[in-house]
């Protein structure tokens, strides 16, 4: 059994793309090698900013309508009750609520406690205010599970797709699919997303070096031909393209160490002008770790969706 947390690993930093950083390192050294997993308990913190007062955050964050929309399936929360919880198949161990309030400050401050089955942590939620009506969100997951560890990575996984939809909901654009935990069972790890850009337009940042390079986080090359070469400038990942439909479809095999070649496989389908993606990774024969790729590739797609609808606006996510 391989280790689900060596997967698909989280977005890096590249020309514009979000970062796991390990301070361990300096960001540049980072960027350059694979993110090792690390053995100790961390703190994970995700921030992004808001064209948005942060009253209409609060809001959105508090408002049990509003959380079933952009987090999960179900929420109870009554802040003057002291309760704050949510749960549901989009939430990490979300078979009841877990959480319990422990501080509220309105418009400004978020925490709870958060009881899940790898142990308790204390999640905290900042609002700060910034120009222009913009707000600062920066959200806080303390410990974060060792990333060698199964389930190691979801923390970043969930609160990378949660604070993006925070944004998407407040700035007023369609939501992403909300986080899948999985389990896979079927050996196809599997990701789908809509966005707000032509297919041709997300064609091209899946097939030209330059933008799949930005959300990638490497240095990629690309052989736009079956049988060329396609590389995310990884030590492991994409090796050989083996469907090219433009506009449509890509293909190509990957592989991983200690483990069988898989295939990945894109298909693009046009929606009134806006782009349906989908991505299966197949021919997994690890469970755990087919699992923690899902996750990864959500994170990904989600990356390419900020690349073409948010352009400079990335998510920045610290490991420390």
């Amino acid at each position: 059994m391989t280790e689900a947390g060596r997967a698909l690993e989280p977005p890096r930093r590249g020309i514009r793309a979000p970062a796991v950083q390990d301070r361990k390192g300096d960001d540049q050294s980072a960027a350059r090698r694979s993110a090792s997993p690390m053995d100790q308990p961390s703190v994970l913190t995700v921030r992004s900013r808001a064209a948005a007062p942060a009253g209409a955050l609060h809001r959105a964050l508090t408002d049990p309508d509003a959380v079933r929309s952009w987090l999960t399936d179900q929420a109870d929360i009554d802040l003057a009750q002291g309760r704050y919880g949510f749960w549901g198949r989009h939430a990490p161990d979300g078979d009841r609520p877990r959480q319990r309030l422990l501080e509220h400050r309105p418009d400004r401050l978020l925490r709870f406690a958060w009881d899940l089955k790898s142990g308790p942590v204390t999640v905290t939620v900042r609002l700060e205010p910034r120009d222009h009506d913009d707000t600062e969100i920066t959200v806080t997951h303390e410990p974060r599970p060792p990333a060698g560890t199964p389930g190691g990575n979801v923390p970043y996984y969930f609160w990378d797709l949660a604070v993006d939809n925070l944004v998407n909901l407040v700035e007023g654009r369609r939501l992403a699919p909300r986080f899948e935990p999985g389990p896979v069972t079927d050996g196809r790890a599997r990701a789908q997303v809509t966005i707000d850009a032509a297919p041709g337009d997300v064609y091209a940042s899946l097939i030209e070096a330059g933008p799949l390079s930005e959300w990638t986080g490497g240095t990629a090359s690309v052989e736009p031909w079956v049988g060329g070469r396609y590389d995310f400038g990884w030590d492991h990942g994409p090796g050989d393209i083996l469907l090219l439909d433009p506009g449509r479809a890509l293909a190509y095999t990957w592989t991983y160490p200690d483990t069988p070649e898989t295939v990945v496989r894109w298909e693009l389908a046009d929606l009134d002008g806006a782009t349906q993606v989908m991505v299966v990774h197949g021919r997994f024969d690890d469970a755990d770790l087919a699992t923690d790729f899902q996750g990864g590739w959500q994170a990904y797609l989600r990356a390419i969706k900020r690349l073409h609808e948010r352009g400079h606006a990335w998510n920045e996510a610290e490991v420390r």
